[in-house]
């Protein structure tokens, strides 16, 4: 119910996964360190099925694509649910490292992404959930994600970023039930430019009702 097919749905999919697969090739080919599809960061679209408003995994595709020339990428996913198309994604790959930041709590979509869900297999502790309650504030969000971006950083050693920046992160989003302003959301988002790897910046959550 939440992916509902109209006439222009097929058009719509291939604008935004063709425009991440872009940005993707546009770092690839060293035409710019820093590539944004502010359309782009449908999380939730898995490999069999649409979901959560994302009838495509452009995110996915993306590192697919980066994983051509880049050995090691780092997913960062500040959106308020949790990014589990792309954690389900790369579940196995030690390769990807999938970061997400995202409310957790009875009855909030998609009710996954918990502390202990680290990655399987090859790909265990590959996997990082950082979990949070509803009304969560600028210096609470700020603390976790400067602290954990950096610690994964010296660890993980990423050769290139791709970074989810949901804006239903945002206070008085419809959907989502964060308290986070927009200084403390953009100074999250500086910090991500101020890891100086080749980045690709997307969209996300956001008012759907945009492009419904």
């Amino acid at each position: 119910f939440d992916c509902p097919l109209k006439c222009d749905t097929w058009s719509l999919v291939k604008e935004i996964a063709g425009a991440s697969l872009l940005a993707a090739e546009t770092l690839i080919k060293g035409e710019s360190d820093v590539v944004i599809n502010w359309y782009g960061g449908w999380h939730h679209g898995q490999r069999d099925s649409a979901s959560g408003f994302c009838y495509v995994n452009d995110v996915v595709l993306c590192i697919q694509k980066l994983c051509q020339k880049y050995e090691k990428i780092l997913y960062i996913d500040m959106d308020v649910h949790h990014g589990d198309g792309v954690e389900n994604a790369f579940l196995f790959s030690s390769k990807v490292m999938t970061v997400s930041f995202h409310q957790f709590e009875p009855g909030f979509f998609p009710g996954s992404g918990k502390l202990t869900d680290v990655g399987m297999g090859k790909g265990k502790h590959y996997s990082v959930n950082v979990p949070y309650k509803s009304g969560i504030n600028d210096s609470q969000f700020c603390f976790l994600f400067k602290n954990i971006i950096n610690e994964v950083m010296k660890i993980f050693v990423p050769s290139a970023i791709v970074c989810q920046c949901g804006a239903d992160i945002l206070s008085k989003d419809p959907l989502g039930e964060a308290n986070v302003s927009l200084e403390g959301y953009m100074n999250c988002v500086k910090l991500v430019l101020g890891l100086r790897k080749p980045l690709v910046l997307l969209g996300g959550g956001k008012i759907i009702n945009t492009f419904l």
